[in-house]
């Protein structure tokens, strides 16, 4: 599974660099260059250690929880996650299973991802825990408890961009120039494509919907009527 995904990344990657895109790897971004309320650029921290400025006139924000460092009053903040599979006969479950606190995927080999916690005091708190392992552990067997038999594969944890209301914001800030697209929450993977759509629409001031405005006023940073900390 691992593998598979990586060869998809890798594909997605090659077709992207065919359209024209630039991949900086391994480069951390440090601080956005403002002129005034004007996006102007980032200065980043290359992989060899080096500062480099690299000019812009749009960007769009998306470092998941990560991304109130760059855009200080941004409301979100990281939920923790831990996860774990195991690997069960093929076929054994044939659908996605859910129940409180917890849901088993099923891939086509018979492996089995189980998730997730949601720990809101774990801040940056990297590694699994034994409370958190144990809840996963006590959901699963909650949910079917014949799988407990089956072996584990991996245990893994993240860190899930949350807001106060748990709805994602997307759309333009108070700085010109700069959109911003973060705070999914749970739901990253499922909103990732309409997001994207929102997204390039208003890089090139396309013309949205009224449906779909209205969601974006619903997503809007605004909605929390924050005073700029920039």
């Amino acid at each position: 599974q691992i593998d598979n995904r990586r060869q998809l990344m890798r594909a997605l990657e090659k077709a992207c660099v065919a359209l024209g895109v630039k991949f900086l790897e391994g480069v951390e971004v440090l601080k956005l260059i403002l002129n005034e309320k004007q996006f102007k650029g980032v200065q980043v921290l290359t992989a060899e250690g080096e500062l480099k400025n690299i000019h812009g006139d749009q960007a769009v924000l998306c470092s998941g929880a990560w991304s109130k460092k760059l855009l200080d009053n941004l409301p979100v903040f990281p939920v923790k996650g831990q996860m774990l599979s195991i690997q069960g006969p093929r076929n054994a479950l044939k659908r996605i299973i859910f129940g409180p606190g917890t849901y088993m995927v099923p891939r086509e080999d018979g492996l089995i991802v189980i998730g997730a916690t949601s720990e809101e005091k774990a801040a940056f708190q990297k590694g699994l825990t034994p409370n958190g392992q144990k809840q996963l552990q006590n959901g699963m067997n909650s949910l079917l408890p014949h799988a407990s038999n089956w072996p584990p594969m991996e245990r893994w944890w993240g860190f899930r961009p949350c807001t106060p209301d748990q709805l994602p914001i997307i759309g333009p800030t108070e700085i010109t120039g700069l959109l911003v697209a973060t705070g999914h929450y749970r739901n990253g993977v499922l909103f990732a494509a309409i997001t994207a759509e929102f997204i390039r629409k208003l890089i090139f001031h396309e013309q949205l919907s009224t449906s779909n405005n209205d969601l974006l006023q619903t997503f809007n940073i605004n909605r929390f009527n924050l005073s700029s900390q920039v």
